[in-house]
């Protein structure tokens, strides 16, 4: 069993660094870490996405996955942007799910503010080819799999995660 950051230097998980969002010497309050599938998306598919326009055209995918974790691990604004289950939303089964215009990110709350991702993907895929679903699957089998010291998820509403 083990925590994330001593997953992150086995290579199983892959931590977002909140330096590269927030800047030296600024307080993170929350933490992400990625799957490596997701690691590997981000790094060959989302840069290439454009938006929807859903968003009004204000941001492409890739700098609204940025903002969005970067409010997230800021803790910035919780009770105007965590709240709303436009921006994050419990789907069952401990998976939570972010959501962007143009994004839809899945995962579970490992402990209270460490959120770690299973799967992303646009929201028209999502919506197109009925993937919700298989995604709470596919975070299920991940948290079920990954060697997390127990509880390897927590339940609760967004005051109990967050």
């Amino acid at each position: 069993m083990a925590t994330p950051k001593q997953l992150v230097k086995e290579g199983s998980l892959f931590e977002v660094s909140p330096e590269d969002l927030l800047g030296p010497g600024a307080q993170a309050f929350r933490e992400i870490y990625l799957l490596p599938a997701v690691k590997t998306w981000i790094e060959n598919v989302l840069y290439k996405l454009e938006g929807d326009g859903v968003a009004g055209g204000k941001n492409n995918p890739a700098e609204q996955l940025y903002d969005h974790f970067c409010e997230f691990v800021s803790g910035h604004n919780i009770a105007n942007i965590y709240w709303s289950p436009k921006r994050i939303r419990p789907v069952s089964q401990l998976v939570w799910e972010l959501r962007t215009p143009d994004l839809r990110v899945f995962g579970w709350f490992w402990k209270s503010g460490i959120f770690i991702v299973s799967a992303i993907d646009t929201s028209a895929r999502c919506k197109d080819h009925d993937l919700y679903g298989g995604y709470r699957n596919m975070c299920v089998h991940s948290y079920n799999s990954l060697d997390l010291d127990p509880p390897k998820a927590i339940d609760g509403d967004a005051e109990d995660v967050l």
